[in-house]
């Protein structure tokens, strides 16, 4: 007999309150829900929460499948505040569902909307199994402000899904036979390191992803993923320090125009320009204190003073270019000062170290880009080849070498169209495949009469493809003739009116013709037919009947 597997859905609606919105004092996270089968509520489901191993509530479903809880606590401070909740039934295999209720302290006046979450659980047999992650995880939305599932973690376990869908039992027993199997510390290690370091990437927490993938490679050296990892952090990480940068120059030079507008107000013109000048360090070639340099210089008349104070800018300039890495607007800097005065040896040597920077960028460019056309080359060959996984992973490489590289884009993009019309197509060309042998089963059972088994045939055939007609005629006309072959000749019993005592007789041949049209008139009236005509010539037919047995009964009197 062949094995039906029901996939069902969960469906809990989370209702999350606040009660505070100044520190964290373990307020109550409610969460309420549902749980339904087939449309249906689901009672009996073992509903367990814990949080560090401590069991915190049991509840089990009633008829109304509902359930209701408010044994979490919010938490501004601690990132990892993770409750587990754990659901389970006898023939179900058993799902944990992690909710980690941390939330930005700048977030915690939110008052996020309510939120649906659909659950797809799976009948078994295989319902002891234990799987070593959770089918879902939930995590405090930033960008939307509302608890809702992690979309880089479903990611990582929608392959495993999808296989425990198509074939639970299998994917079920795999599972088992491996978890018996002697488990490799390293591996296992080196994957939760890559996971949690994905998931650190992901939410851009750049200090802590690249901690992770260097703990994996300690586990595999030359793990390439890694190492592409810990090259694209480096370039964030560099963003993130030049903005930072420039955040905490700008606060210093507004703290020293200040103090330059003061000193120069109380006419001390040297604290003055000493301040200005220190301001250009910040914000080289700033206008502003460029102008009030020259007005401390006119105030105090000197010419070489006027010199030093533009050679010290071209160097505050210089410097601040330098230690920001931004070499050529460095270069015209520290050139300028070397005009101004070419007797200093600052610039001079400056200069140098400035070309001998520019040098070697331009070596690794020019390594770069002799990668990147070899990638490039490579890709190219594998999709004339129509070899669209070599393609992509080589153009990958090139996107590595060449940020937002439109051609790379675009020829990945492609790739992936590819791919994803060809699955298409595989699907459409089996889904057709199995209803036409469905539909050949059904037809050979029905022309050799064997009408149960077609029915079941074309019922498979509506599975696949339930907006057909044909089956579902096929279906309508083998029930016809099925309760047809069941009526055929079976004896037939008409309840005569009682006058002087209850009696009954067998009828006539014409009384049994009157009996099965009677039957007929009734299966046509379940059917929503119309039997307007039928019932008059029908009623008229009994009429006749009962007056024909009324008359032999006076007779007999």
């Amino acid at each position: 007999m062949k094995t039906k597997y029901f996939f069902f859905s969960f469906l809990f609606f989370f209702t999350i309150t606040f009660v505070s919105a100044q520190e964290d004092v373990g307020a109550p996270l409610e969460i309420s829900g549902i749980i339904k089968y087939n449309e249906k509520p689901l009672e009996a489901v073992n509903i367990v929460v814990s949080k560090g191993g401590k069991q915190l509530e049991n509840y089990t479903t009633t008829k109304n499948g509902r359930f209701n809880f408010d044994v979490f606590s919010q938490s501004t401070t601690n990132k990892n505040s993770i409750y587990k909740i754990v659901f389970s039934k006898p023939g179900y295999l058993t799902k944990t569902l992690e909710v980690n209720t941390y939330i930005p302290p700048e977030d915690y006046d939110q008052d996020p909307a309510q939120k649906e979450l659909l659950v797809e659980m799976i009948a078994t047999k295989f319902d002891k199994v234990q799987f070593d992650r959770p089918f879902a995880k939930m995590v405090w939305q930033r960008n939307i402000k509302v608890y809702d599932i992690d979309a880089s973690y479903a990611k990582t376990v929608a392959a495993d899904e999808a296989l425990l869908k198509k074939d639970p039992d299998k994917f079920l027993q795999e599972l088992k036979d491996k978890q018996s199997k002697p488990v490799n510390p390293a591996e296992e290690k080196y994957k939760n390191d890559i996971a949690l370091a994905d998931r650190a990437f992901d939410l851009k927490n750049w200090e802590l992803a690249k901690n992770l993938y260097n703990d994996a490679l300690k586990a595999k050296p030359n793990d390439k993923y890694s190492k592409d990892k810990i090259a694209l952090i480096d370039i964030e990480l560099a963003k993130v320090s030049n903005a930072s940068m420039e955040k905490e120059n700008k606060a210093k030079y507004d703290a020293v125009i200040t103090k330059g507008n003061t000193a120069f107000n109380a006419k001390k013109y040297e604290d003055a320009k000493k301040a200005y000048t220190e301001a250009l360090t910040f914000k080289a070639g700033d206008v502003f204190a460029t102008n009030k340099i020259k007005e401390c210089n006119d105030k105090m008349g000197g010419v070489a003073n006027n010199e030093k104070a533009l050679y010290e800018a071209a160097v505050a300039k210089g410097a601040t270019a330098l230690a920001a890495k931004k070499y050529p607007e460095a270069k015209l800097a520290y050139t300028q000062a070397n005009k101004i005065r070419p007797t200093e040896q600052l610039p001079k040597t400056k200069l140098i170290e400035i070309q001998t920077a520019l040098d070697a960028i331009a070596k690794t460019e020019k390594e770069n880009k002799a990668k990147y056309d070899a990638a490039i080359a490579k890709g190219n060959t594998a999709f004339t080849a129509k070899n669209y996984d070599a393609a992509k992973l080589a153009y990958n490489q090139a996107l590595a070498l060449k940020q937002n590289d439109p051609f790379s884009q675009s020829r990945i993009k492609e790739i992936n169209d590819l791919q994803n019309g060809a699955v298409a197509t595989a699907n459409t060309k089996a889904e057709k495949a199995k209803y036409d042998l469905a539909i050949t089963k059904a037809d050979a059972a029905f022309n050799e009469k064997k009408y149960e088994d077609a029915i079941t045939g074309y019922e498979e055939a509506l599975e696949v493809k339930p907006n057909e007609t044909y089956p579902k005629e096929r279906i309508a006309k083998a029930d016809e003739i099925i309760e047809a072959e069941k009526n055929k000749n079976a004896p037939v019993v008409l309840a005569e009116p009682v006058f002087d005592g209850a009696k009954t007789f067998s009828v006539s041949k014409e009384k049994q013709i009157i009996q099965e049209e009677k039957r007929k008139l009734e299966k046509k009236k379940a059917q929503n037919l119309s039997i307007k005509y039928e019932t008059r010539n029908v009623s008229t037919s009994l009429l006749d009947a009962v007056d024909a047995f009324d008359k032999k009964n006076k007779n007999n009197k």
